[in-house]
């Protein structure tokens, strides 16, 4: 509610709620908590695979993904709508295509849910969390590929910086809600913010995993 979504939107409209392959404690609490509010200011919502090639890159294989961990259209209010067709929305400075999930371009806002953790192949002031859900989850096999692939060049927090920039830019994308686990893999702490301010509440989100985080 704190962030006062309705100057931004209009009854009727969908919106794309994006949900990755990470086992997330209470996730689909939180999940059917976005979808509920959604509602309540009477938008369509729906859900999509944010989760790269996991799956096996397939669309039914992402869709059982997300009932393995506990999201499913009876328990969270909201249709299961996954593809793994993509389209480029923009590019990045160095010439880099920027793939969005098909699904997601067509809806009217995107919303995005994910762990903020750490990732195990890179060391940044951001590692796992929605900025790389824009990049790799919501880009699906071939924007995964591509970027992996550019990885090597520019390292991971260059290319997974300058995709969720240009997604920000290009995309629909209304707000992103982080949640933080304790050293247990508990719910510590959760953060809903506006597109404008992803990147840096991000970063205050990553401290916070780092201070909860098992020593």
């Amino acid at each position: 509610a704190d962030l006062k979504l309705k100057p931004a939107i209009k009854p009727g409209q969908s919106v794309a709620v994006a949900c990755s392959s990470r086992g997330i404690d209470n996730y689909s609490v939180i999940v059917k908590a976005v979808i509920t509010y959604l509602k309540q200011l009477k938008l369509e919502p729906f859900i999509i695979p944010a989760m790269g090639s996991h799956g096996a890159a397939t669309a039914a294989g992402q869709k059982r993904v997300l009932a393995h961990l506990g999201i499913v259209e009876e328990e969270v209010g909201a249709p299961i709508r996954s593809s793994l067709e993509v389209v480029q929305v923009g590019e990045t400075e160095d010439r880099l295509p920027v793939y969005l999930d098909k699904l997601a371009s067509e809806a009217d806002h995107i919303v995005l849910i994910n762990r903020i953790k750490k990732h195990t192949e890179f060391e940044y002031e951001f590692e796992s969390g929605l900025l790389k859900m824009m990049a790799i989850g919501m880009g699906k096999q071939e924007g995964a590929a591509t970027y992996h692939e550019a990885m090597l060049t520019y390292g991971y927090p260059a290319v997974i910086l300058a995709v969720a920039r240009v997604v920000m830019q290009r995309a629909n994308v209304l707000f992103g809600v982080g949640t933080v686990e304790n050293g247990y893999g508990q719910t510590a702490h959760i953060g809903a913010c506006l597109k404008g301010n992803i990147e840096e509440t991000e970063k205050v989100l990553f401290k916070k995993a780092r201070a909860y985080a098992a020593t």
